[in-house]
């Protein structure tokens, strides 16, 4: 993927976090996966369209979820 000026790239469209830290240059940024492999491991793409293989162990979803209190629902209904 190409980064154009316009471009508008939402968190939906890369909905985890890659985390490991001794891959500095990459952890901490948002990314999707594009495919999944055998033995936990998938190809994962980041915004500036960098892909690499990895383990599903190293990411985390990057979407904050909505708690019960945050969305008005009653919890103990």
């Amino acid at each position: 993927m190409l980064l154009r000026p316009g471009n508008m790239i939402e968190a939906q469209d890369f909905p985890y976090i890659y985390r490991w830290p001794q891959f500095p240059s990459r952890s901490g940024q948002h990314c999707r996966i594009v495919v999944c492999g055998t033995m936990y491991t998938c190809l994962v793409e980041f915004a500036d369209g960098f892909r690499m293989i990895t383990s599903v162990n190293l990411l985390r979803d990057g979407i904050p979820k909505l708690s019960s209190v945050q969305s008005g629902r009653n919890p103990d209904a």
